[in-house]
Order: C-alpha cells, then sequence, then structure tokens
C-alpha cells in the first residue's frame, strides 16, 4: 500500500468504516511507515481532543424550570396566542442544546450539511478504487452526451482546462438511492468530483463545508443541485465552483 493510499484511509480507519481486511492492510502500513504513523497519532488525538467533554455545553440548571414557570404563567385565558413563539423558542433552546451535546462525541469532526457525507463517501470510494470515470475524456461534447439515458437530467459540462481545472470525464452513480451525474476534473495533482443531482424539494442555498479532510462546495441552478468535493484547498475549491456555475 502506498502512503498517498494510505492517507486517503486513515480517517476511515478512525471511523471504523473499512471492511476488516482493508483495515489489517491499513494497519499494517501504519505499523511500517513512520511517517503515515505519526499523521496517524496526530489524527487520533485530534479526534480525542474533540471529543473532550470540555467542548460540550450543558445548560444551566434553572434554564428548564424557567422556561416551565414561563409556559405556565401563559396558560393563563386569553394568553394561549403568546404561548406559541414561547413553546418554539424553548424547543429550539432544548435542541440546540441537544445537538451541541450529542454530534461532537459522535463525530471528531465539524458538522455539515447531512447530505454532504454521501457524497464525500462515494468521492473516497472512487478515489481508493481508481475507478473515477466511465467516459474518460477532456472534450464537453463527449463527456455531456454521454450522459443521455443514464440519469433523468441534463448537467451542465464545462471545459475549463483554460482556468486551470480541465476535464478529465465522468460517470454516473448512485447517492442516498438517487441517481447522480458526477463531472470528474483535475487540479495540479488533486481530483474535483462535482455530483449533480435533481432538487427533490426545498432551496439549495450555497454553502461550504468540510468532512474528514475534504472540502464540499453546494449550490443549486434551476432543479439541479452541483456538489464540487476534493481535498483541494476551500479558497480554490469555491473559484473552481464560481467558474463552473456562471
Amino acid at each position: 500500500m502506498s502512503c498517498e493510499m494510505s492517507m486517503e484511509r486513515i480517517h476511515a480507519l478512525l471511523d471504523g468504516e473499512l471492511p476488516s481486511a482493508a483495515a489489517s492492510e491499513v494497519e499494517s502500513h501504519v505499523r511500517a511507515c513512520p511517517s503515515c504513523a505519526a499523521a496517524y497519532a496526530r489524527f487520533r488525538s485530534l479526534r480525542s481532543a474533540l471529543r473532550s467533554e470540555a467542548l460540550t455545553f450543558a445548560p444551566p440548571a434553572a434554564l428548564l424550570d424557567r422556561v416551565r414557570a414561563r409556559v405556565a404563567a401563559e396558560r393563563r385565558p386569553g394568553r394561549q396566542r403568546a404561548l406559541a413563539p414561547l413553546l418554539a423558542l424553548a424547543a429550539a433552546l432544548l435542541l440546540g442544546v441537544g445537538i451541541g451535546r450529542f454530534l461532537l462525541p459522535l463525530s471528531g469532526e465539524l458538522a455539515a450539511p447531512l447530505s454532504a457525507q454521501p457524497i464525500v463517501d462515494a468521492h473516497v470510494r472512487a478515489l481508493a478504487s481508481g475507478a473515477l470515470t466511465q467516459v474518460a475524456s477532456s472534450d464537453q461534447h463527449t463527456v455531456k452526451p454521454w450522459f443521455a439515458g443514464k440519469v433523468p437530467f441534463s448537467p451542465g459540462v464545462k471545459d475549463l482546462a483554460s482556468e486551470g481545472f480541465p476535464l478529465l470525464g465522468g460517470r454516473v452513480e448512485s447517492v442516498s438511492g438517487a441517481p447522480a451525474a458526477v463531472l470528474v476534473y483535475g487540479r495540479a495533482r488533486h481530483v474535483i468530483e462535482v455530483f449533480v443531482q435533481v432538487v427533490e424539494r426545498g432551496p439549495v442555498p450555497a454553502r461550504s463545508s468540510e468532512i474528514r479532510g475534504f472540502h464540499v462546495v453546494t449550490w443549486r441552478q434551476g432543479d439541479l443541485a452541483y456538489s464540487a468535493v476534493s481535498d483541494l484547498n476551500e479558497v480554490e475549491l469555491n473559484a473552481f465552483a464560481a467558474r463552473l456555475a456562471r
């Protein structure tokens, strides 16, 4: 196993996401490679630090009592209309506390939009397998029509080679049970994948997140949601997304 492949899988090893055979292979490499062993130790220490109780917030014991007392007071006749916003505020407070208490212990990383996680998982699987493209071409007029009949929409495909992001090809993935067109671009020695899916409902605000060392930038064009994922730094990935979206 190469150091590059080991580094890609160390986070998955720490999260218990690797099959036993793959986990054993990574562990063997880490034991034999000083640089990967040092990286593994750093990530494990960071994970432990992020799960520390010092990073969780416990609300004051009197908070719930104050909320209950205020609710009881608002239940007097004629005050029911004022009760609704108060209950909403109380629910938001308790929900925020719950998320703050349980999210960090479950994940050694900062929270990210839930939809970004399966996209990162699919990206990591493709990197590990080496099967990044089903159609390999730098010609947008070859890649775009290739998706016809394979996904129920037509993704926007651009050749950005002149701007430092050459098109490498594309493939089709199933993400959270829905078909996704995946556009594959390059940037120096980095790979950028753009997952395109139909938006079923609700808005898709432009946003950036980071999961397991990968940056994800999501935006919407018409009824399609685009999510660019890469280990490229956030500034360059956002620049790429802006060029693809314009």
